[in-house]
């Protein structure tokens, strides 16, 4: 006699197919019995492996050929629907095809923001040392990115929880080898870079490739600009420094830093070979270097930063300055790396960071748009469901169970859900290249290396087309057959109530994100054509890095002012758009004891305030040929006036840095920051030296011809440097970028996100339109004039689009009160925005709706009551 099959075959039939389980349930006691020993071991006999197999294959098999033809015959269903629907299936696969792409690009971009410095094989102890000046705020903040020269010594030898330490500041030089120049953006670093940062050299040793002085690691993007594919390890590179050109040894070559990596270089220097550095390592009190640690595993992170305050307290009150003021002694303190990009807010950065709430930003307007398209998706299929009940009936009279037609209705939503995701991905691919020009970032999708990504998204997907499915699915296959063939099916009317609520909802985000890029729009407008005080049209700013050309700038600016298309020629140490240079004193004709005012500075050449109409309120600018021996003439702005208690400020005396100047004139204020920042105390002061920038007034017309002047004129004067130049209202556009690229993100999602928003409603509109057909036939045949009809059909749905305007208005207004805050000269939103944003969406939705009534009223009424 055959022994019956066993009990895991039994258990796994009775699991993956619901038609066996009565034998299953009726053969358990057997096959348990069966089974074990006396012992209660499990028997195992030759029949128990023979009978596993014979029974397990065919019970498998027969059940999945059943879940195939299922599966089948679900997915011809469903694309004989949408080919039944078209329009219907357009709708809804172009609004959640889009809504889908939106959603990945916001994700891939969110992602990419998150990833940045977590490359680094340490990057969960790796941190940076940052200082707080309690008596020095810059730019509204007291915390600064640079530190002393000695710590990176003091920290390996007084601390032995860290296990590597470098110190680096940025550097732009021109490198040179054989005929091949060129200027690249670089660090100079101490030995201990490349055990700090996982930035892998492809050749050469990590451990000693900074080791000595005039060393320098090229990235292999450089090396090949240089060396073409040859190997220039041993090989020596020219590099400029001051007025010299020094010869560097190179020693290795990285690769390239990762797009993701706060840190960018073309190469790393020695920080040995470089004066900027030796001069400064032993002084405790001057600011000057980035400083990276790697902690030891497991190491107390209060405790490591408690240390470096004492270690601070421990040097710095030395100084004669902290002596008296030991309450002004800056504290140490550290910064994770990977909170760098998104999480810090202290000054001299090594380059432009990005924000987390512009990530938080980014990722509410995704939300946001899947949830709109989402409503969009569900919205249509519940509505078109109600069209099915006579099926649905039909079915069941016809043997079909509920099971199966569940399995029908989730199969019909899927397939659409899934043709989405596959159109969605393609548009990803596409515009990809745009998206990235527009966050200026470098981000990339793989099906195989974003494997985890793709599978999330895929989810969302099927996640929507079975939510979609579910109200047909589940609520009309569980109403009696009777009821559905009699039409008698309830909760009609609920149903109609939530599509008009998710009609509300969907209008209040777009709304709202409409409202809040129109408040982006506006302020980055005003910001850019404000008044400054500074005459920014047609000002060229050449950048001068040889010395020798500002030891002979009264020549230059002759020559230039004999063409007729130059207007004025100065030269300053500071676009005056971007001052930045802080000083303090407490040496002025007036001071009280104890009393000191940072002052922001920079060095300008005479004819400055002239060339760039800036205002005097009292005296007049500096003279070129002033008196020798004396006070340097200065000019001061009204704020620095005030803030020195000065009614008339002429004659007056002032010390800063060490130079003795006398005010010859006062200027108006004017903004030499950005308006996130207030006007601050400025003074002016002559010097050739430190000058970097000349600043040229032209004539608008033929503007080519001009610049092509200015740099034959610049070369002739110092050939080893390249023409480099930028107009001073462009530059000061640049200082509000990352608020355009807000602007330029928010505007674009917002108009996807009202696009996909107003399909669903031209759906969901011609749905039920579509439903009222035999009414307006009555209403016309009773003489109801075609403009009764459209007010009719109209009123509802504007009635929506006005509950989601008064929703939407307080959260974006509060929303957009929060960004405004973060600068000082700004906007109030009006009602003006309040008017555009809802007479934009109440014209599109109004021409929709107008559209679906005007299409149906204009029927022939015998057409219309021959319905059904």
């Amino acid at each position: 006699m055959q022994k019956p099959p066993t009990l895991a075959t039994l258990l796994l039939g009775w699991v993956i197919h619901p038609v066996d389980r009565e034998i299953v349930l009726g053969d358990l006691e057997e096959v348990y019995a069966e089974l074990l020993t006396e012992s209660g071991k499990l028997n195992a006999d030759g029949w128990y492996w023979s009978q596993t197999i014979r029974s397990f294959f065919p019970l498998l098999f027969r059940s999945f050929d059943w879940y195939i033809i299922m599966f089948f015959h679900y997915m011809k269903i469903g694309l004989r629907s949408l080919r039944k629907q078209a329009a219907y299936a357009a709708t809804n696969l172009i609004g959640l095809s889009v809504g889908l792409a939106c959603v990945l690009l916001i994700a891939l971009f969110v992602r990419f923001e998150l990833s940045y410095d977590r490359f680094h094989t340490t990057s969960d102890r790796l941190y940076r040392i940052i200082h707080e000046s309690p008596s020095n705020a810059f730019l509204g903040n007291n915390t600064f990115a640079l530190t002393p020269g000695p710590l990176v010594t003091a920290l390996p030898d007084e601390f032995p929880e860290v296990e590597h330490a470098t110190q680096l500041f940025g550097t732009n030089r021109l490198l040179q080898h054989q005929q091949v120049q060129s200027f690249a953006d670089g660090v100079y670093a101490t030995p201990d870079f490349f055990k700090v940062f996982t930035f892998p050299l492809a050749i050469g040793d990590l451990d000693t490739a900074l080791d000595e002085p005039n060393s320098i690691v090229l990235t292999e993007s450089l090396s090949e600009q240089f060396f073409r594919g040859t190997n220039p390890v041993g090989q020596t590179i020219r590099v400029k420094q001051g007025r010299d050109f020094i010869d560097m040894t190179i020693t290795g070559i990285a690769e390239d830093p990762p797009a993701n990596s706060h840190l960018t270089f073309s190469y790393v220097i020695s920080a040995n070979s470089t004066r900027e550095y030796t001069r400064y390592a032993d002084n405790w009190d001057s600011n000057n270097y980035l400083t990276y640690a790697t902690l030891k595993p497991n190491q107390s992170l209060d405790a490591f930063t408690e240390k470096l305050s004492q270690l601070a307290r421990t040097h710095l009150g030395q100084y004669e300055y902290y002596v008296d003021r030991p309450e002004d002694i800056p504290t140490y303190k550290v910064q994770s790396v990977v909170d760098i990009h998104l999480h810090s807010d202290v000054n001299f950065e090594f380059g432009q960071n990005g924000d987390i709430r512009y990530v938080y930003l980014f990722s509410v307007i995704a939300i946001c748009i899947l949830l709109i398209a989402c409503i969009n998706y569900i919205n249509l299929a519940t509505a078109r469901s109600i069209t099915r009940s006579v099926e649905v009936g039909v079915r069941q009279v016809l043997g079909a169970r509920r099971p199966q037609l569940i399995g029908q209705f989730m199969g019909e939503s899927v397939v659409p859900a899934v043709l989405s995701l596959c159109i969605a991905l393609l548009l990803v691919q596409i515009t990809l290249p745009v998206f990235n020009s527009l966050v200026g970032r470098d981000i990339a999708l793989s099906l195989f290396s974003d494997i985890s990504l793709i599978l999330v998204f895929v989810a969302v997907g099927i996640t929507v087309g079975l939510l979609a499915g579910s109200y047909p699915a589940l609520n009309l296959t569980r109403i009696k057959t009777v009821r559905i063939i009699r039409g008698v099916l309830g909760g009609v009317r609920s149903k109609a109530r939530l599509r008009s609520a998710l009609v509300v909802l969907q209008f209040t985000i777009s709304i709202g994100l409409l409202i809040s890029a129109l408040v982006i729009r506006n302020q980055i407008e005003f910001v850019q054509s404000q008044q400054t005080g500074v005459d920014r049209d047609q000002v060229i700013s050449v950048q001068v890095r040889d010395k020798e050309v500002f030891k002979n700038f009264s020549t230059l600016k002759e020559t230039l002012l004999q063409d007729p298309r130059i207007l004025a020629v100065t030269a300053a140490g500071h676009d005056p758009t971007h001052i930045y240079a802080q000083s303090g004193t407490s040496t002025w004709d007036g001071a009280q004891e104890g009393q000191q005012v940072s002052v922001y500075n920079s060095p300008v050449q005479p004819g400055y305030v002239e060339a760039l109409g800036i205002d005097l309120v009292e005296g007049q600018g500096m003279s070129p040929n002033a008196p020798e021996g004396g006070p340097e003439q200065i000019l001061i702005n009204e704020t620095l006036r005030s803030q020195l208690g000065w009614e008339s400020a002429i004659g007056k005396n002032i010390s800063l840095n060490g130079r003795d100047g006398q005010v010859v004139g006062v200027m108006k204020d004017f903004n030499f920051q950005s308006f996130h920042q207030p006007i601050g105390p400025l003074l002016l002061y002559p010097d050739s030296y430190w000058i970097s920038r000349a600043l040229v007034k032209v004539r608008p017309e033929n503007m080519q011809e001009t610049i092509a002047y200015l740099e034959d004129t610049f070369t002739s004067m110092s050939s080893v440097f390249p023409f480099e130049y930028y107009f001073l209202d462009t530059a000061y556009d640049n200082m509000y970028q990352s608020e355009k690229q807000l602007g330029s993100i928010v505007g674009y999602f917002t108009g996807l996100a009202l696009i996909i928003a107003c399909l669903g409603l031209m759906g969901v509109a011609a749905f039920t339109i579509e439903q009222r057909t035999k009414e307006i036939g009555v209403r016309k045949v009773l003489g109801a004039s075609l403009h009764q009809i459209i007010a009719l059909l109209s009123r509802d749905f504007l009635l929506l689009i006005g509950v989601a305007l008064v929703l939407a208005t307080p959260a974006a207004y509060y929303v957009m009160n929060i960004w405004l805050e973060d600068f000082v000269y700004r906007i109030s939103p009006g009602l003006s925005t309040l008017v555009v944003a809802g007479g934009l969406t109440l014209l599109l939705s109004m021409g929709i709706v107008v559209y679906q009534s005007l299409r149906v009223a204009s029927q022939n009424p015998i057409d219309s009551l021959r319905t059904d």
